[in-house]
């Protein structure tokens, strides 16, 4: 792996439990949860922090999650990232969350402006910055 904050980099052990308190502080005192909220992620890379995140939110603080929106690049060519979002959309179907999958940002703004009845999300991950910016130069 190429990022210099990998957890299985010597001395980076911590970023990864770190910068999961660190979220789920920023969510507990920023956002009003009483009425459950909407969690967008925009290529997190197989979900496992989004996994992470969402556990520790829904089990460990009680905080009820409506809907994830995951952005992510899925299809046939990435049966990984496919298998991965099936895996996360089982694990949390038991808490209600109701998973939805796009393509690119761009498929999420063309269904948020489609659905005049469709929620803002409350919280926005962007862990995955190559993603979001066309990849690596």
């Amino acid at each position: 792996n190429v990022c210099l904050l990998n957890r299985l980099r010597d001395g980076c052990e911590n970023v990864r439990p770190e910068f999961l308190d660190f979220c789920v502080r920023s969510i507990l005192e920023n956002v009003d949860c009483s009425e459950g909220i909407i969690y967008a992620s925009l290529g997190c890379g197989k979900l496992y922090f989004d996994w992470e995140l969402l556990e520790r939110l829904v089990h460990t603080e009680g905080v009820k999650v409506k809907e994830a929106w995951l952005v992510e690049q899925f299809g046939m060519e990435y049966k990984e990232t496919n298998v991965a979002r099936v895996a996360f959309a089982s694990w949390f179907s038991e808490a209600g969350i109701d998973v939805r999958a796009f393509h690119s940002p761009e498929y999420l703004s063309e269904w948020l402006r489609e659905s005049p009845s469709a929620d803002r999300a409350h919280v926005l991950l962007e862990c995955d910055t190559e993603y979001i910016v066309g990849g690596p130069e």
